[in-house]
């Protein structure tokens, strides 16, 4: 079980795409199975607030209202309290091209800020 404290797309607005790359912090949120808490603070670029679940089969996902050049994405996640000893297991799905794809499914380090590309550039709005 794992909280999710933040994901921040890497990425540019789409109207400066020869500006140099920034993060860009989602500005909305979907929880479909209404089983999450806090949501809005999965995206408040505050590591020290929570958006927190108690179940592991289900999702929050995090919504961006401009496009934006994107090639990675990165998240900042932690073990619910008490602290557990144990690395956050997740999933980064990625809305694009009329469909969600999958970058990553495995154990990342917890409390620390963690990279995973997506495998190109990619034009984007919508959710991850």
């Amino acid at each position: 079980m794992f909280v999710l404290l933040a994901l921040l797309l890497s990425g540019l607005p789409a109207q400066r795409a020869e500006a140099s790359p920034d993060w860009v912090s989602p500005t909305g949120y979907d929880d479909p199975d209404d089983k999450w808490d806090s949501e809005a603070n999965a995206y408040d670029d505050n590591t020290n607030t929570r958006a927190t679940t108690k179940v592991t089969d289900s999702y929050l996902e995090l919504t961006l209202s401009s496009a934006i050049s994107c090639n990675k994405v990165r998240i900042y996640a932690a073990t619910r309290d008490p602290p557990e000893t144990l690395d956050p297991d997740i999933a980064i799905d990625v809305y694009y091209s009329g469909s969600y794809h999958n970058i990553f499914s495995g154990t990342i380090t917890k409390e620390d800020w963690v990279e995973k590309e997506i495998g190109s550039t990619i034009g984007y709005q919508g959710s991850c």
